[in-house]
Formats: C-alpha cells, sequence, structure tokens
C-alpha cells in the first residue's frame, strides 16, 4: 500500500486560540498510554508576539496524522497537553508524570514557530542502562525553526530521537519499526537547530535512506567531537550494515561492548544479529554462533516476542519444527506487534500438514493483520533494498496468498527466486501458490526444484505426489509416497501421517490454504 503522507494538515485560516488550563487540570485530560505505544506529549506552545494562534494543536492534529494514523504499525501515540511549558526542567517533570517519551514545546512569533524536541521520561524503555536521560538529550535534543507549519512537520526528528531511545534500551524491533516509519514520510522538516552533536546525528538519522554516504559522514563528524558517546557508535553500525561494510560495523559493536554500560547490555548482541540477517548468515551458515547470540539476548530481554520469533525462524530454517514451533508459541503468547511470528506459525503449519491450524491462523492474520508487508519494509529500511533476507520474502509470498492473492504470490515467488535460486521456501510456497489455481504441473515443476535443494523434504514429496494425482501420473506419485514412507521415523507428527494419508486416499491436496 501506498501512504501519501506529504500532505498538509487541513486546518482553519483563522483559529481561535486554545485556553491552557492549570498543570493538575491539564495533566488530568491526558489519556493514559497504550500497550506497545510511546507517548509523544504536545504542549501549547507560548506566543512572544503576534496575534495568538492555537500552534499546539496544529502541530499535534499533524503529527497525530502522519506518526499514528497513517502509518499501520506505528508505535507512537500523541496527546495534547493544554498547557504551556517553558523550561526543560518542567517539561521532564510532566514527562516523568506520564510516562511521556518526548515532549514538544516551544514558542512562536509573528514570523516562526520555534519547536523543542525533548526526551521526556526514562520509564516507558525498561532496559535503559544509564541512570538519567543526559545521554539521549547530549546525542538527539533538537529545536526545530518552522516558518511554515502548516507545510512543515515535526514528525522526522521525533522519530529519529525514538531511535536514539531504542537504541539505548536495546530495543530491536522498535528500533526497525521507526526507521521504517521514517522511510514512509515525505514532508519538509524545517531548520534544524542543534548543538553540534544532536545536528550530526540527526542528520545521519534523517538521511540513511535517501543518502547513505551523507550520512556515513555525519556520524564520522558525529563520533570525531565525541569520542565516549556509545549511541553514535551504535548508530555508525546501523550505517555500515546499511552500506554493505560489514567489518566496519562488527568493529563499532566490539566498541560497544567496552564500555561499561553496555558489557552486559542487549544492544551490542542485537547489531550483531542484524549483521548476520544482513549476511543471511542467519538462515544458512554459522547456526550455532546464531543461537547463542539470541539465546544471550532472551536472557537479557526474556519479554521479546521478537527475539523469540527470531530464534525460532533459525529453527525453523534448519528442519528444527518442534523448537521452531515452541519459540513462535512463545512470541504469539507475548503479543507481537507485526505479522512475523503468525507468519511462521503457518509456515510450520504447511511444513506439517496441520490443516486445521492452517485455517485458524489464516483467518486470525486476515482478521487482525492489516499491513503483511511490514516486515520486509521494517528490514529493508535496516539493511538496505541491496540486501535480500528470507523472511521477508517468505513474508511478502505467504502474505499474498493469505489475501487469495496468488498469481501476484506466484509473480513474487519467480522474482525473488531469479534473485535467490537457493531459497527452498520460495519453491514450497510457490508450489502450494500453482495448486491453489490448479496449474498442477507448475506446482510440480516448483516442488521437484525444491527437491532438487533438499532431496529428502518430506513434505515436499507429499506435495509433489498430490500434485502428480491430479495429473494422472500414479507411477510418480507412488514415487514420492514410497519416498515419504522411508522418510517417516518416530519424530513425525500424528498430524502430518492424518495428512499423508489423506493426500493418498484423494481426501487432501497440494492446495492446503482455505
Amino acid at each position: 500500500a501506498v501512504l501519501l503522507l506529504n500532505r498538509p494538515v487541513d486546518v482553519p485560516a483563522t483559529p481561535a486560540a486554545s485556553a491552557s488550563v492549570d498543570l493538575e487540570t491539564a495533566l488530568a485530560s491526558v489519556p493514559p498510554v497504550q500497550d506497545g505505544k510511546f507517548l509523544v506529549l504536545v504542549a501549547d506552545f507560548e506566543r512572544l508576539e503576534g496575534e495568538t494562534r492555537d500552534i499546539g494543536r496544529f502541530i499535534a492534529e499533524d503529527l497525530h496524522d502522519r506518526l499514528q494514523e497513517l502509518i499501520p504499525f506505528s508505535s507512537i501515540q500523541v496527546e495534547r497537553l493544554p498547557y504551556i511549558i517553558t523550561e526543560g526542567t518542567e517539561a521532564h517533570e510532566i514527562a516523568d508524570r506520564l510516562g511521556a517519551a518526548i515532549v514538544v514545546w516551544g514558542n512562536y512569533d509573528v514570523q516562526d514557530v520555534i519547536a523543542s524536541i525533548y526526551p521526556g521520561s526514562i520509564t516507558p524503555f525498561q532496559h535503559y542502562p544509564f541512570d538519567d536521560i543526559d545521554l539521549i538529550e547530549q546525542t538527539s535534543e533538537v529545536r526545530i525553526i518552522l516558518d511554515n507549519f502548516h507545510l512543515q512537520s515535526l514528525a522526522q526528528p521525533i522519530l529519529a530521537q525514538m531511535v536514539a531511545f531504542h537504541l539505548a534500551d536495546g530495543d530491536g524491533y522498535n528500533l526497525v519499526r521507526a526507521l521504517a516509519m521514517l522511510d514512509l514520510l515525505d514532508v519538509a522538516t524545517g531548520q534544524l537547530d542543534a548543538a553540534d552533536i544532536p545536528l550530526q546525528f540527526q542528520t545521519a538519522i534523517l538521511q540513511l535512506n535517501s543518502d547513505s554516504q551523507a550520512s556515513w559522514e555525519a556520524i564520522n563528524v558525529a563520533i570525531e567531537l565525541d569520542s565516549t558517546n556509545p549511541l553514535l557508535y551504535a548508530v555508525r553500525a546501523l550505517i555500515a550494515l546499511h552500506l554493505g561494510n560489514f567489518d566496519a560495523a562488527t568493529e563499532d559493536i566490539n566498541t560497544l561492548m567496552r564500555f561499561p554500560d553496555l558489557s552486559e547490555h542487549p544492544l551490542p548482541d542485537y547489531l550483531t544479529l542484524f549483521s548476520y540477517i544482513a549476511q543471511d548468515w542467519f538462515f544458512h551458515e554459522n547456526e550455532a554462533q546464531t543461537l547463542a547470540v539470541l539465546d544471550r539476548l532472551i536472557q537479557l530481554r526474556s519479554d521479546d516476542w521478537y527475539l523469540y520469533t527470531l530464534r525460532g525462524i533459525v529453527h525453523y530454517s534448519h528442519g528444527q519444527l518442534d523448537a521452531a514451533q515452541q519459540d513462535i508459541d512463545m512470541a504469539i503468547g507475548l503479543s507481537p506487534q507485526d505479522g512475523l511470528a503468525h507468519i511462521y506459525q503457518i509456515m510450520i503449519a504447511l511444513q506439517t500438514g496441520r490443516q486445521s491450524d492452517i485455517q485458524e491462523w489464516t483467518a486470525f492474520v486476515l482478521e487482525h493483520l492489516t499491513d503483511t508487508a511490514a516486515v520486509e519494509r521494517t528490514l529493508t529500511t535496516l539493511l538496505g533494498s541491496h540486501v535480500g533476507n528470507t523472511f521477508s520474502e517468505v513474508s511478502e509470498v505467504l502474505g499474498q496468498m493469505l489475501l487469495g492473492r496468488y498469481s501476484q504470490a506466484i509473480q513474487t515467488a519467480e522474482a525473488d527466486l531469479t534473485q535467490d535460486p537457493d531459497e527452498l521456501d520460495l519453491y514450497f510456497l510457490l508450489g502450494i501458490a500453482q495448486c491453489q489455481i490448479q496449474d498442477y504441473t507448475a506446482a510440480e515443476a516448483a516442488f521437484t526444484a525444491g527437491l532438487e535443494l533438499s532431496p529428502n523434504h518430506i513434505m515436499l514429496h507429499t506435495l509433489r505426489g498430490a500434485a502428480r494425482l491430479q495429473l494422472d501420473d500414479s507411477q510418480g506419485a507412488d514415487e514420492d509416497f514410497v519416498t515419504v514412507q522411508s522418510l517417516v521415523d518416530d519424530t513425525v507428527s500424528e498430524a502430518f501421517r492424518e495428512f499423508l494419508t489423506a493426500v493418498q486416499d484423494g481426501t487432501a491436496g497440494c492446495d492446503l490454504l482455505p
């Protein structure tokens, strides 16, 4: 889906001024923070000269529109505070009372609006390792000068500051989600007004996707200014991954580990994990090394659904379906914030022929997960479009299939296979999609191509046998079923045995999706 985020906010030409109230009344008017959301609080703005204008309301409406409503996978909750804040100390006190990650406050005159993007409270960040918010301030606090607030927005520098928070919190999923949200925004920001380090940090984050080399240069300037700030090395590692410079990323990750506050913190391991994904080690090499990183991360962040999902995918990609199922179940029990865990729940059910589970989880995804491309978008933003990664491809193809767009799924899978011809799951899904449209000749060819990569793949043999039955090739089907029987052992589930029997007697086929 294309999100149109570059339109101006629709506001009256001559707005009426809002009346700020006393602080306690103002605080009581702010709704509580929703689960899984980060509160951005927008205060009323102080008038310095000129006519009274409701700047706070306009900015809040713009941010609510751009950061909360128009992005399906947003993590941001925007609320207004009908109260004028005039100093940073007060902004911190208010943020702590409301649990606001960021407070927007400032003033205006006849010509300009000057808005402070102010780090608020560390309370929402459970793994934040530092004693206070000083490091976030030193890294990302910025003022924005808007000379046309109808056409300019604070959305991008707010997300850049959220990147700083998520890095400090060691929160990999919300980090990539914030970067993906940034990638969707297309709106003028205004003039950045900040100290040298926050200015370079903001520039590095805001240009990550549009001009990675300029982003790299900006973060290097920041590190030259302050070589003791760990967040700057983390950003440089991210940019290095985006550029495909894995040696540079590893060097900065090693530097992070030397900071005492981060020696037992998830950030270095999360960045290492992203490096493995970018290099495709995650799926095809260094399984033990990848699992060791994930095990350490889960010890540090035992409530992180994303980590259980990723570990489940590692087990899945190496054929360890029981271990994969256990981790995916853990992830789903932690209320995941996108569809990746559910996608692999369905993949495991497809691999084992659990038809009732396929139907149940397909219905769940269609009802509750409206943006099946979010996974691909977040990872592409992090790693760069030049890097292919298997679960982005699988998520996109299976997402299209769940929506009944089988022809589109076939085209996507075939295009992905031209770039990554050794990806077994794409042949698996391609064959099923061909079966869904009753093109059994093409399905047999897809399953055969998959078997060339994995000759003892029990489900591929079963599905090819089902396709061959539809083609009246009983001899070929029998050859597949004989192979399947030779592969059946005590580890094969009862659900698969039932599915195999149903395929052989013609009551089930290779069209596994409802």
